[in-house]
């Protein structure tokens, strides 16, 4: 039980005696109609006089040690009942004026005293008009006293209801084994829940544990109970090719919230190279359109060279969005709807994919039929009024030249023109202006930049190449690099 109420039913217990012990000695008092002899045993009474001699104009006064020392100014005092009177408005010990007191030598009813106007304590004193109100106060403090006590039983029952219910919730263990194991499967529950979570972290905490539990596991990889059996294929072209798949990843992921927004999943898909270290490696990835998630891989390539056969590159990719296509995604015991909405490639990939020339090629333009002309070693398309291409005339195959196959794309209906699109970053930012960067810096002429305006442009990038954003791959240089032919 709290330790307040503890604390607040004893005091009110002792004040409860203190009230009753004081009501049977005053009872007394009134039976007896100031009888001294039936007074003196039932109080010890100190007499105080402010003058040696009593019979000299004394003021008798007695303290009831039960009351705390109040003073009763109720009548004549006990040694002698032809007690002097007290001067009418004289002040008390207190520093208040006091009423005279009755001098009649016949004995009179008691009556209980006034609230004294300085007594702050004369909201606790007890009423003693008569021996009803003595038996009233009597039976109100007993109702008090089984209010706290039915208090107190409550309070106990709901703290022993608590302390079992907590009890029958809290897990009981058989052997120290089973305890470890307990631990073990909470901190891999914790641990997937969504979040971030530092894997170093997660290890440290593991070894941590480990003195106490031996078997813990030390790494997040055991404790996931990770499988490294990866589907990895040879191909017959060369290279290995790992495929997850796009079901693999929608299974991770919690899609209550997003398929009550957009009611289906819409995807896009891009490729981009990674010319690493004696190694092409390809790896193709996917976005989920409308949620904040990071790109996941669907697939990734290995090889010392760039894949040659895009059937068996795409086999397993076209596989699986044909059954997307056909049958949806099953969630909650729901049908999905699956659509792919664009293909983000680079110009390597755009080829490779849609099998068709090079954009080096005389039928390289991806966006109208024009024809290229071979000047001065270098490609040009000098006819800007040639027919655009459309998905039906790339279905059609109206232009061969620049066809080299049949896409496996076409094999689930993409739109060749409408969904596949340029890449800006690469033919725009790292294609052209970096064309224009070199020839207005390295090239001497009148359109040359003077190397005070490209120190100015280079400070400005260096300014705003800490606030470039982290989704800026490549931040901005200094353009007196280029300048030397550091940068390529």
């Amino acid at each position: 039980m709290d330790e307040s109420l503890k604390r607040s039913l004893r005091r009110r217990a002792v004040k409860t005696t203190l009230k009753r012990v004081r009501l049977d000695h005053l009872s007394v008092l009134v039976d007896g109609q100031h009888n001294a002899a039936a007074f003196e045993p039932e109080f010890d009474c100190v007499v105080h006089s402010d003058h040696e001699d009593h019979d000299h104009g004394g003021t008798d006064r007695f303290e009831d040690v039960f009351s705390g020392g109040e003073d009763i100014d109720n009548g004549v005092g006990i040694n002698n009942p032809d007690e002097h009177d007290h001067p009418a408005g004289d002040v008390d010990d207190r520093g208040c004026k006091s009423e005279p007191l009755c001098t009649h030598a016949s004995p009179t009813p008691y009556e209980p005293p006034l609230a004294h106007p300085c007594d702050v304590n004369a909201a606790e004193r007890v009423d003693l008009s008569g021996s009803e109100d003595t038996a009233g106060a009597g039976e109100e403090a007993e109702e008090q006293d089984e209010e706290l006590v039915q208090s107190e039983a409550s309070l106990s029952d709901s703290d022993s209801h608590d302390v079992s219910e907590y009890e029958h919730e809290r897990p009981h263990f058989n052997s120290d084994r089973e305890k470890e194991q307990y631990v073990i499967d909470s901190i891999r529950d914790w641990a997937q829940k969504p979040g971030l979570l530092s894997l170093t972290k997660l290890d440290d905490l593991l070894h941590l544990l480990s003195v106490v539990f031996p078997n813990m596991p030390l790494t997040y990889t055991t404790l996931f109970q990770c499988d490294y059996q990866f589907d990895i294929s040879e191909f017959v072209s060369g290279g290995t090719f790992w495929y997850r798949g796009i079901r693999n990843y929608l299974k991770q992921l919690n899609m209550k919230d997003y398929l009550e927004k957009f009611k289906e999943i819409t995807l896009d898909f891009g490729i981009d190279g990674l010319p690493l270290d004696k190694i092409k490696l390809w790896p193709l990835l996917g976005s989920l359109v409308g949620s904040d998630n990071e790109p996941f891989i669907i697939a990734v390539y290995k090889g010392l060279r760039d894949p040659t056969d895009v059937n068996e590159f795409m086999s397993r990719f076209i596989t699986e969005l044909k059954d997307l296509h056909e049958n949806g995604y099953r969630y909650e015991g729901k049908v999905i709807k699956i659509i792919i909405r664009y293909y983000i490639l680079d110009a390597v990939a755009r080829q490779f994919l849609k099998c068709i020339t090079s954009h080096g090629g005389y039928a390289g333009c991806e966006r109208c039929t024009v024809d290229g002309d071979y000047i001065d070693n270098r490609m040009t398309f000098l006819d800007l009024d040639a027919p655009l291409r459309t998905d039906q005339s790339f279905r059609d195959k109206e232009q061969p030249q620049h066809h080299k196959g049949i896409s496996p794309l076409e094999e689930v209906n993409t739109a060749m023109i409408s969904q596949v699109l340029l890449d800006p970053m690469h033919m725009v930012w790292a294609g052209v202006v970096k064309r224009l960067l070199d020839f207005w810096i390295n090239v001497i002429g009148a359109w040359k930049l003077h190397h005070e305006v490209i120190e100015l442009i280079s400070s400005v990038f260096e300014f705003l190449r800490p606030y470039c954003p982290t989704d800026f791959n490549r931040k901005p240089h200094d353009l007196t690099l280029r300048a030397l032919n550091v940068l390529s």
